[in-house]
């Protein structure tokens, strides 16, 4: 079957229901195109803030860090093997509560899971000026 012969059958209205479908589809991939954010722009406006994020991402998990019982006051500071800051090397974990063992090593358990991280790119130290 060549060209000419496919334009005179859609011309003359057969397969009326697999052009429907394909109008269909093309209107849909169109709408998708055009309608959602630009994947681009998305991420340069991460890569603009992502110190800023990553300051935001460290505040929340010393917070959370310091519901543990035992744990006071927590700073933590997280460094990044890639500069996209998407793959955890390590986690520097100051707390109050540092001195007490047990609590230590929950912390430094916590700071595993939550960054998916072996115990040994892990670090907890006590808080200056703590007894």
């Amino acid at each position: 079957m060549d060209i000419l012969e496919l334009v005179k059958k859609i011309l003359n209205g057969e397969n009326k229901g697999k052009i429907i479908g394909l109008t269909a589809l093309l209107i849909l991939c169109f709408v998708l195109v055009y309608v959602t954010n630009d994947p681009l722009k998305v991420t340069s406006d991460i890569d603009n803030n992502s110190d800023e994020q990553q300051e935001i991402i460290s505040s929340d998990f010393a917070s959370v860090l310091s519901s543990v019982e035992g744990a006071g006051k927590v700073s933590v500071y997280i460094t990044y093997v890639d500069e996209d800051k998407t793959q955890v090397m390590g986690v520097i974990i100051v707390a109050e509560g540092a001195k007490d063992l047990n609590v230590a090593m929950k912390l430094q358990q916590a700071a595993a899971t939550a960054y998916g991280i072996g115990i040994d790119r892990i670090e907890v130290f006590k808080m200056k000026g703590v007894n």
